[in-house]
């Protein structure tokens, strides 16, 4: 299974980005992730994966499962949520982490966004860098015990 399957696959699962991992003062978390030692580094990375991409343009293949890591993240967000901001900036962070394992961009900045996810924190500030290589880094997902009302409904 490629990265990006199996990150969608985790999704679907619910091993990652679980409910409980929404249970925040959403438009607080969402205001952080405005500030600029979140937002630079944020905006910097997706410069890099556009300018990459442009250059060497991306399989049709690679583009619909980027497309889809993005539309299961945001769909699996607002499920529980029913926030359209909160959902679509996690879809950008899966759409900023599946182009940098498409483009092969490893960066410790990006790292430490998907250490969050992880983590099943909603990532919004201090984002501590990881050094090695994000494909490395997708590792096992650990495990969270979801509540009855917690699994997405068909």
């Amino acid at each position: 299974m490629n990265e990006l399957a199996s990150i969608i696959d985790r999704i679907e699962s619910g091993t990652l980005l679980p409910a409980s991992m929404f249970r925040i003062a959403i438009d607080d978390m969402l205001k952080l992730r405005e500030s600029p030692d979140f937002a630079r580094p944020w905006q910097r990375l997706q410069a890099r994966i556009e300018k990459t991409t442009r250059r060497q343009a991306l399989p049709v293949q690679m583009r619909r499962e980027l497309a889809m890591l993005r539309e299961v993240a945001f769909i699996r967000v607002y499920d529980f949520t029913e926030h359209p901001d909160l959902a679509g900036n996690v879809s950008d962070d899966f759409g900023l982490i599946g182009g940098a394992l498409l483009t092969s961009l490893d960066d410790a900045w990006l790292n430490g966004l998907w250490g969050e996810y992880r983590e099943h924190r909603f990532p919004c500030r201090n984002i501590h860098p990881i050094k090695g290589r994000l494909c490395e880094l997708l590792g096992d997902i650990p495990f969270i015990q979801q509540a009855a009302g917690d699994q997405r409904q068909p």
